[in-house]
């Protein structure tokens, strides 16, 4: 027979992954995010479906020496058509992974540390701000930090049975280098954990760890291939070009007061954001907290041989030691180790609430959290944000304003042809960082060519909007956003 604390188990994992569906996919179509960085990567995955872009690299990074492997392009090749290449398609596909990451923590701290550790970790993260606004957010690479749990599983897995597991590690290592390019820095770590732990592993699952994470990226070392290896190249280089400008040696990113207070800033707002919405005051506490019991308390358990401690600490210290002298990293770059502050609370919550007045102050700490995460989500700032208004602080634009303006242009174009110039937040990226508009003016069948006779600019944000412009096309003041034509 089934016990009955088994059953009460199960349903208050059930009852956390109903919490964490919900705040993923509630009123997802009004607050749907779509802005140039995504328009560029639909546009892209349509020019592949055309075969007039090679199917064999991914996303573009930050930098234009460097793109992803193409794992998420060819997701993308799959999601779009089948959601009529509607932007929403995407978000519901990103809130459906982004809530079954909720289950992949809980058996991963529920297999490695305790089942009290792996409810408080997964109600955490099934209320974060960090892991809510990455599931809603739609970017591919959010999908890099869900894949850090079965990476770490399979990795401790690997040292528990002399290796055997390695091979599905490298598969799931290679994965998320379709996603993110700060992932990388995973590789040395896992190379340096398991030389501390090569007694314990047959040489040749080392090496079919290192094939796994090769094979899963095969599309992406044709590419480099046929190209010289020019993107390996110039990132083999980047690395200590990075790394001798931040000691001061070569370059202009050299250490200091402000670039390290930058970075411990930084940290703490990935670790504050990791539990609670923009509470400094708590976010102080939590930081502390998990910072001096991440070093006592884990110390301790890395001194008894825990393999699972031992894990999360090199992962972090690697990474972070790599984010830091990159310098100032944005939040995004801490995907390496996304579920670390989640996994270090969790286990500090289990750790305090072994003792009756520490149990006491468990509850309230889950409890503070819970009404300050649950009040900024029912508010104007999250779930019922203005959909007729462009957020400059936040540089959002509502889809709803898109479709307007969209549609404003297909109305009073007379042809299928035209150009289209942008002012706004990033307006010095490439196509004046409009590939969202340009990416719903193709599904209008309008197309954007330097051959045209009319040009449309958007205004986007009030303080662009200029005194004197050409022919109003659109205009809504309140909303911050204009579209005149020009001939």
């Amino acid at each position: 027979m089934i016990s009955k604390r088994l059953i009460s188990s199960n349903l208050i994992v059930i009852g956390i992954l109903a919490i964490g569906f919900f705040l993923r996919f509630y009123r997802i179509s009004q607050n749907l995010i779509f802005n140039a960085e995504m328009g560029y990567d639909y546009l892209a995955v349509i020019e592949i479906l055309k075969g007039e872009r090679t199917y064999l690299i991914g996303p573009q990074t930050s930098h234009s020496w460097l793109a992803l492997s193409p794992l998420f392009y060819w997701i993308l090749a799959i999601l779009l058509p089948i959601g009529n290449y509607e932007p929403v398609v995407v978000a519901y596909f990103m809130a459906f992974i982004g809530s079954a990451a909720i289950l992949f923590l809980y058996f991963l701290l529920n297999k490695f540390i305790n089942k009290r550790t792996a409810l408080v970790g997964t109600y955490l993260m099934a209320i974060s701000p960090l892991w809510i606004d990455g599931a809603r957010g739609s970017r591919f690479n959010f999908i890099a930090a869900i894949l850090f749990m079965p990476f770490v599983y399979f990795l401790i897995k690997g040292i528990n049975d002399k290796g055997k597991s390695l091979f599905y590690c490298g598969l799931f290592l290679g994965m998320t280098y379709s996603f993110f390019p700060t992932i990388i820095v995973q590789l040395p770590a896992a190379l340096v954990i398991l030389f501390i732990k090569r007694k314990n592993i047959l040489p040749i699952n080392i090496i079919k760890f290192i094939f796994a994470v090769l094979i899963i990226n095969v599309p992406f070392l044709i590419f480099n291939c046929i190209n010289k290896f020019s993107m390996i190249t110039n990132l083999l280089l980047w690395i200590p070009y990075r790394t001798l400008g931040f000691f001061g040696i070569y370059g202009g990113n050299e250490v200091n007061l402000d670039v390290a207070q930058k970075n411990v800033r930084s940290l703490f707002i990935f670790i504050r954001e990791s539990i609670i919405v923009n509470s400094n005051a708590f976010g102080i506490v939590i930081f502390f907290l998990i910072s001096v019991f991440f070093i006592l308390k884990v110390g301790t358990e890395v001194k008894r041989e825990n393999n699972f401690w031992l894990v999360i600490l090199i992962l972090f210290l690697t990474s972070y030691i790599g984010l830091f002298v990159h310098g100032n990293p944005p939040q995004h770059y801490y995907l390496s180790v996304y579920p670390i502050p989640l996994i270090v609370f969790a286990f500090f919550i289990d750790y305090l609430a072994k003792h009756k007045i520490g149990r006491l102050c468990s509850i309230l700490i889950l409890v503070a959290i819970s009404i300050i995460n649950f009040k900024y989500y029912f508010s104007q700032k999250w779930f019922y944000k203005a959909e007729n208004k462009v957020d400059v602080e936040n540089y959002f634009v509502p889809f709803k304003l898109q479709e307007e303006i969209i549609l404003s242009i297909k109305e009073d174009n007379d042809s299928n042809n035209i150009k289209l110039a942008r002012y706004g937040h990033l307006d010095f990226f490439n196509r004046d960082f409009s590939d969202n508009y340009i990416y719903l003016l193709q599904l209008q069948e309008i197309n954007i060519t330097g051959k045209a006779n009319v040009t449309y600019t958007i205004y986007e944000g009030s303080k662009y909007i200029p005194d004197k412009y050409d022919n109003e096309v659109y205009l809504n003041r309140e909303a911050g956003i204009l579209v005149s034509k020009s001939k």
